[in-house]
């Protein structure tokens, strides 16, 4: 059961550090493509960043099928 813990725990830190670099890619491309203001750009790479960690640890760090209310 511990060992399911660690697993666990060691899937969340992994798929959130690569949210991180999600949100940096992002933002760089729309810095390279764009002549749009910091806050739309940071907007942008932001909700891809979430929606990327919220998909990636709901259905393989938690394994959740079910509707989020």
């Amino acid at each position: 059961m511990k060992n399911k813990e660690l697993i666990r725990t060691l899937k969340f830190v992994l798929f959130s550090a690569s949210a991180g670099l999600i949100e940096f890619g992002w933002f760089s491309l729309l810095t390279a493509v764009t002549d749009w203001s910091y806050w739309p750009r940071y907007l942008i790479a932001l909700v891809f960043s979430v929606l990327w960690n919220f998909t990636l640890n709901r259905n393989f760090t938690f394994k959740s099928a079910g509707n989020v209310p």
